[in-house]
């Protein structure tokens, strides 16, 4: 049985999904940028965060389009024929399909356990689930991950941007004061 090389297909949705990037990122950045400063000076003002995270997205979105096009570029049309579709390939797309689920199910359980855990501890268990979901095969390096991701985060809420974050409870409590 013949099947498709979803090559030239992700390139393409990798390409429209910059392009509404670009589009969705410029418009908002024009209404961030019209937001007014701070007026204390010590933080970013009620327009900073937005005018970084719209600038960075981006940013990234044309460094995504533009790989997109050069490796349209160089994509070879493979006759469909030549390509067999074989039972490792069929049991690698059911591996791939049934991974959304579990990031569905990882998420909710973030959420679900922020109250009692805190952010800074269910935000190490997010994303070293994730790390380990995503085929990191180094033990050490989905804990780093996790760890530093995590206080990272805290860090940027809670210090730079002087967010709340939930704290937990019982001895989640005690550890969340520790970082913030």
């Amino acid at each position: 049985m013949a099947s498709l090389d979803y090559g030239g297909l992700i390139m393409n949705q990798n390409i429209i999904f910059s392009i509404i990037s670009i589009t969705f990122s410029t418009v908002f950045l024009i209404f961030a940028l019209k937001l007014p400063p701070s007026e204390t000076g010590d933080s970013l003002g009620a327009g900073g965060w937005p005018v970084f995270v719209l600038s960075l997205m981006l940013l990234l979105s044309i460094i995504l389009l533009v790989r997109s096009v050069l490796e349209k570029k160089r994509f070879v049309i493979r006759d469909n024929d030549s390509v067999e579709e074989d039972e490792e390939t069929t049991t690698y797309k059911i591996k791939l399909f049934a991974r959304h689920w579990y990031v569905f199910v990882i998420l909710a359980l973030y959420f679900f356990t922020m109250p009692f855990l805190g952010f800074l501890v269910s935000t190490f268990f997010f994303v070293l689930f994730l790390t380990w979901l995503l085929n990191m095969k180094k033990k050490i390096i989905i804990f780093l991950t996790g760890l530093i991701s995590s206080v990272a985060l805290t860090f940027l809420f809670a210090t730079f941007l002087k967010l709340p974050l939930p704290r937990g409870q019982s001895i989640f409590y005690e550890l969340s004061l520790l970082f913030q």
